[in-house]
């Protein structure tokens, strides 16, 4: 059955950077005493916060397609910084590379940094494709699932997650 519209999300976003905190309910003054906006860097709490919420995520992507997945396989993370999202995965025995123009170093030593942009990069084939608020920043999302397609195995997958207009400030 349907779910009924509308229907209530729970969350705070960051005045600052327009972080969406879903799972982790914090008020206004808890929110605000995350950051350290003095020194332009983030806290000791939000970077604890930010790790909590990274592997939570990467938790729940695992779930998200753990049952299609091969119990060991390759994984291609496009856009994944550094590989936060992908602990989960590292755990269970998967094999990760994380594509990103970002200088810094992956998380793990086990995990695979490519500096490349993604539509020149074809080298390998993946079980399983992930793309977290990656998908909205491209000039052209047809030709960037079609490339992907092209990195896949036959039975590979692609997990995409982009930002909800429910739940995002515009």
């Amino acid at each position: 059955k349907l779910r009924e519209f509308p229907f209530v999300i729970n969350a705070k976003i960051c005045a600052s950077c327009g972080w969406i905190f879903k799972d982790y309910v914090f008020n206004s003054n808890e929110l605000a005493s995350l950051y350290n906006l003095d020194d332009e860097k983030l806290s000791e709490e939000a970077k604890s916060m930010a790790d909590k919420n990274a592997k939570y995520r990467g938790k729940q992507m695992f779930k998200a397609v753990k049952k299609w997945m091969p119990k060991s396989g390759k994984i291609l993370d496009v856009g994944g910084r550094n590989g936060e999202l992908m602990e989960t995965f590292l755990t269970e025995g998967y094999k990760i590379s994380v594509l990103d123009m970002d200088a810094g170093e992956p998380i793990s030593k086990d995990i695979s940094k490519i500096r490349s942009p993604f539509l020149e990069w074809n080298k390998g084939q993946y079980d399983l494709i992930t793309m977290s608020h990656v998908l909205e920043h491209t000039e052209n999302p047809r030709d960037f699932l079609m490339h992907s397609r092209q990195l896949l195995h036959d039975t590979g997958l692609i997990f995409i997650e982009v930002p909800s207009e429910m739940i995002t400030c515009l």
